[in-house]
């Protein structure tokens, strides 16, 4: 590990107060409904001395942590990619031999577009200090591994570093343990170059504390840490890393009937980290029966359980005790399967069933049978695509999963519209999009992130393509979209985006061919 990942690197306070140059404030992220998230992009580097100097809700990080950490995020300059495509299909590589297989990243299919590494560890039972090396069994030569990574990277795969998994639970209980957490990944994915992480915590890592109610204001130290130690991380890299999650059914759509220990528990992370999220890939193996948002209950491995499940996630879903989980955006959801009957416990579903969850929720068309109603009749046509557990059952299974599937998403095609991205010039807010027939467009701001258009201020228009909004507080949360007419927005098509320490961006898309 470099000298300067110590926990207390010297930091000077002209260091401290420096922030990003303009053409490091140029931020490309995400995209929404009809469209696909480019990247997640954390705030700059100053922001995170100040988010950690509080440590989130209620609880103070000493400076020693604070400053360690801050060290840390305004040496890293690298510049990892984070561009997704529309469409995706993950799946999870065995850094372990002989379960089913053995396979170098050198043979993985190149139907995945993004390979998770599995797993990175705790150096000790129930630790914050996380660990990777190449099994050696697979990579008698860790510079074969890491020449495999990179040619996968080169042949334009995202590779995300994958921590926990089933056996190897990671409590992170204290700001010290946050401190630890972050800078040890953050001297993996430099070590590596990984283009992410994937958090994939079960075995208890997450549990609420008796009494922690409210999934937006977290009390259960263990999850507030986490939180803390994963923005940590995040705001490391300013260039960006890809964030994506993969919990048991339990720990999300469990909380529909009780809120309480793990169920539900992956609530408050997934909430606190809404706005770097790239997509979460629920597990739908290894589960029972689920209640729907409608209160009816679906059995694992039919088309209505998949589309129920992510409805779940796609239009938000009530809680017992009367509040709501907010909805994510509808490309930050894809589905998690088995890649065969023995990759995982229950789950397996056959391609033609996963294809018509698939229609289902990109037409709002049903396939014959099905009793299920999506919240949005019209359905989601940016949702996002699917997750395998695993790559090396994949394999195993001659490539059903990966030969069926890239097929169907490839036929999908990219959601067309409009492009918007956004640009920081001094305390000045620079929308610019793409429009070849410059029709024009109304510009709109808001301090609500989720739907609040009727809280919207209006603050002018244009038809040349960009727009600039001047003297913007950029110590205050901030949304932004743009639209051609009030149809467009009661529809909903837009995007917000979020203002922190420095100013987040976001994408948003119009039909096509709107007018």
């Amino acid at each position: 590990m470099p000298d300067w990942l110590n926990l207390t690197p010297p930091v000077r306070d002209d260091m401290l107060s420096a922030g990003p140059t303009e053409e490091e404030q140029v931020l490309w992220v995400m995209r929404e409904d009809p469209a696909v998230k480019g990247a997640r992009v954390p705030s700059r580097a100053l922001s995170l001395r100040d988010r950690l100097a509080t440590g989130g809700e209620g609880h103070s990080m000493t400076r020693q942590y604070a400053i360690a950490l801050a060290g840390i995020l305004l040496v890293l300059r690298i510049g990892i990619g984070q561009e997704l495509g529309d469409r995706l299909l993950v799946g999870y590589w065995h850094n372990w031999g002989f379960s089913p297989n053995s396979l170098q990243l050198s043979v993985l299919p190149e139907a995945y577009d993004v390979i998770n590494i599995s797993f990175a560890v705790p150096t000790e039972a129930f630790g914050a200090e996380m660990a990777f090396d190449p099994d050696p069994g697979i990579y008698p030569d860790p510079q074969d591994f890491i020449d495999d990574f990179a040619a996968l990277q080169a042949a334009g795969k995202k590779v995300l570093l994958s921590i926990g998994g089933a056996n190897a639970a990671i409590h992170v209980e204290t700001e010290q343990d946050a401190a630890l957490f972050a800078q040890s990944m953050a001297g993996l994915v430099m070590q590596y170059g990984f283009d992410g992480v994937d958090i994939d915590l079960e075995g208890g890592s997450l549990t609420l504390d008796a009494g922690d109610n409210d999934y937006r204001n977290p009390t259960t130290a263990r999850i507030v840490y986490f939180i803390a130690g994963i923005e940590a991380l995040l705001r490391a890299f300013p260039e960006g890393l890809i964030l994506s999650m993969a919990p048991e059914t339990a720990y999300v759509q469990g909380a529909y009937s009780f809120y309480g220990g793990i169920w539900g528990a992956y609530l408050p992370v997934i909430h606190a980290l809404r706005e770097e999220l790239s997509y979460i890939h629920v597990q739908r193996y290894n589960t029972g029966s689920m209640f729907g948002r409608d209160g009816v209950v679906y059995e694992p491995a039919t088309a209505d359980f998949h589309v129920a499940m992510a409805d779940m996630l796609l239009a938000g879903f009530a809680l017992p005790n009367g509040d709501v989980f907010d909805p994510l955006s509808h490309d930050q959801v894809l589905i998690g399967l088995p890649a065969s009957t023995q990759a995982a416990g229950t789950g397996y579903t056959t391609p033609a069933i996963v294809h018509d969850a698939l229609d289902h929720l990109l037409t709002g068309v049903p396939a014959p049978g099905s009793s299920y109603s999506l919240a949005q009749p019209e359905g989601y046509p940016s949702f996002r695509g699917l997750m395998t557990w695993s790559v090396n059952w994949d394999v195993d299974n001659a490539l059903e999963f990966s030969g069926s599937h890239r097929a169907y998403l490839d036929e999908l095609g990219e959601p067309a519209g409009v492009m918007l991205r956004i640009r920081i010039v001094g305390q000045s807010v620079r929308l610019e999009w793409e429009d070849p027939e410059e029709r024009l467009w109304q510009v709109y701001r808001s301090d609500e992130p989720w739907g609040m258009a009727d809280a919207a201020e209006w603050i002018g228009s244009s038809v040349e393509g960009w727009f600039v909004d001047e003297g913007v507080d950029l110590g205050r949360p901030g949304f932004y979209w743009i639209e051609l007419g009030e149809e467009w927005r009661r529809r909903g098509f837009r995007r917000s985006v979020r203002k922190g320490s420095g100013l987040v961006g976001a994408v948003l898309r119009a039909p096509e061919g709107y007018v």
